[in-house]
């Protein structure tokens, strides 16, 4: 393979993983604004949020939401 295309090649997989961690970002930056709005407030990081999220899917006493 030649290098150019081999370069090329790490390039585009640099970029799709920078576009993932993006959404990947606004996407618990979303939720987390949402959760906030029904008084669930979660402080920012990633290691955090997910914590957090496993945390309120386990916890039968709490609802987000009483439709």
């Amino acid at each position: 393979m030649r290098r150019g295309t081999l370069l090329g090649a790490r390039l585009h997989v640099h970029h799709s993983r920078a576009r993932l961690v993006d959404e990947c970002i606004a996407l618990s930056n979303h939720l987390r604004g949402t959760l906030a709005e029904y008084g669930i407030v979660i402080r920012p990081g990633a290691r955090v949020f997910t914590a957090a999220l496993s945390a309120i899917a386990e916890d039968t006493t709490t609802t987000v939401c009483r439709c």
